[in-house]
């Protein structure tokens, strides 16, 4: 940044994935309700740098996905998410937050999005899931197939 630039911090997320399980829908104590559902995104293969650091260190994943909890508290997004099957693939915009809670342990904490719009996204004729290491192609897009989950 050069002189007289502010800094403009962003807090968004897009995520295109596949949904794990059917939503779920919650009211809290508050009467506040809200809709959770997991999406699944296949991670990505390690960049050159990332699997020599990887070797160096003996340190290796076997992770494969990274699966996300998705929250929504407006009504059109949670009337989505609940209409939502699972292995469906849908594309989930919002925020990332950290949400802390009490439990008989002490204080735990998760990182979540906070969902501000849902929507599915087809699969291309023929893409569909295939063994672990294959690629799927959702609307255009290339991504390695997870397994397992």
């Amino acid at each position: 940044m050069g002189a007289g630039e502010s800094a403009e911090y962003v807090n968004e997320v897009r995520v295109l994935g596949r949904v794990s399980a059917a939503a779920r829908e919650r009211t809290l104590p508050s009467g506040d309700t809200l809709v959770t559902v997991r999406v699944v995104v296949p991670r990505p293969a390690a960049s050159p740098v990332h699997r020599r650091a990887a070797a160096m260190s003996r340190a290796t994943s076997r992770v494969t996905v990274d699966t996300f909890e998705c929250v929504a508290w407006g009504r059109r997004a949670q009337i989505t998410l609940l209409s939502l099957r699972p292995d469906e693939h849908v594309m989930v915009q919002g925020a990332l937050r950290r949400r802390f809670w009490r439990t008989g342990a002490g204080v735990s904490s998760m990182v979540e999005i906070d969902v501000v719009r849902v929507r599915r996204v087809p699969v291309r004729r023929g893409a569909g899931r295939q063994n672990s290491g294959r690629q799927i192609s959702v609307a255009g897009q290339r991504s390695s197939s997870p397994s397992g989950q």
